[in-house]
């Protein structure tokens, strides 16, 4: 069974042209946050969260941790993506590579963020409905979505 799901998968990316990887951002981030809560801290500022109106700020103050999306997750469950999608690069797919980020929404790989403290509460519909309407989270997917030929989540 596994065997025959592998070689179909096999024969899908095979002949996929344009392949769409979307996961979900992860709680580690590749910087020290104590050393970017100290910062803030000597400038009387929070962690950044979902206080998106600050964003200059913060990346007036956080200017070196500033990393590109792939690079600013590091958590377990992003790395695996992570691999699949450099290997499908290599392979010579176009890849397009998005990250649902709690403070964000939907970010592009090389979207330049902050290192940032969010988590979404999928328990409390109003709020998640309203961080994804702030976000623009449904037609950036149905967008991204619409371009490929794979999609993979």
């Amino acid at each position: 069974m596994m065997d025959s799901l592998i070689h179909n998968l096999m024969g899908i990316l095979e002949n996929a042209k344009r392949i769409l990887v979307i996961t979900n951002c992860t709680k580690e981030k590749a910087v020290d946050m104590r050393e970017v809560k100290s910062k803030l801290a000597k400038l009387n500022l929070q962690t950044p969260s979902f206080d998106l109106d600050k964003e200059p700020v913060y990346r007036d103050v956080l200017q070196e941790f500033i990393k590109p999306a792939r690079d600013m997750y590091v958590g377990q469950t992003i790395k695996p993506v992570k691999g699949l999608v450099k290997t499908l690069k290599s392979c010579g797919k176009y890849v397009d590579f998005y990250i649902i980020s709690a403070c964000y929404g939907i970010i592009g790989e090389n979207d330049l963020i902050i290192p940032y403290e969010a988590k979404l509460d999928a328990s409390n519909k109003e709020k998640l409905k309203k961080w994804s309407e702030e976000r623009k989270v449904v037609s950036k997917l149905q967008d991204n979505v619409a371009r490929q030929n794979l999609f993979l989540s």
